[in-house]
């Protein structure tokens, strides 16, 4: 049957039962649809929003290695440091790449799909010491769980038991008055 079957989870109480089950798994194989993108001009230790979570930027950090690239005499690779504070205490680091390469200039946004954020640097200004980062959200992955409550089912059992029990005695009477008339001779 796959993995797309889900069993149902019953939990019975005295005056109902509780069915849960999922109703809609995440397509983790689509892609995914981003936002415009949206441009935040940033100085070091500065707070701003990202998907509904605060963000602080802290700073940049030069890179001298790249596994995908060799910089040579000219390149230059930073890494921006981004805190994402959660909810619950959750911290996420998001560590965008701004490389300049032979003159031309190459942008590596991170993807965080906890919150459903991708975000990069578009553009450093030391003049003014801030760095603008494009912002792109998304949809969160989701999964929506039903929970059914069936109050007083245990009624409909306990009739159903009634009902075969009663069916069973309708048959032990007729088996019985069966014997009695053939004892007798009428049959």
């Amino acid at each position: 049957m796959g993995t797309d079957v889900v069993s149902p989870d019953v939990k019975r109480l005295w005056n109902r039962d509780i069915y849960s089950f999922v109703s809609v798994k995440p397509q983790f194989e689509e892609e995914l649809e981003w936002s415009e993108k949206v441009m935040e001009e940033v100085q070091n230790g500065q707070r701003f929003f990202v998907n509904d979570y605060v963000a602080i930027f802290n700073g940049l950090e030069r890179v001298d290695h790249l596994e995908f690239a060799e910089l040579r005499e000219g390149d230059v690779a930073v890494r921006a440091n981004i805190t994402v504070l959660a909810e619950e205490g959750e911290k996420y680091l998001v560590r965008p790449l701004y490389i300049i390469k032979d003159g031309r200039e190459g942008k590596q946004p991170e993807v965080v799909k906890e919150i459903a954020t991708r975000i990069g640097i578009e553009s450093i200004n030391p003049d003014a010491q801030t760095v603008t980062l494009g912002v792109n959200t998304t949809q969160k992955d989701f999964i929506i769980i039903k929970a059914l409550e069936k109050p007083h089912i245990n009624v409909l059992w306990i009739g159903t038991l009634v009902m075969a029990m009663g069916f069973l005695i309708a048959i032990r009477r007729r088996y019985i008055e069966f014997q009695v008339m053939r004892d007798k001779g009428i049959e």
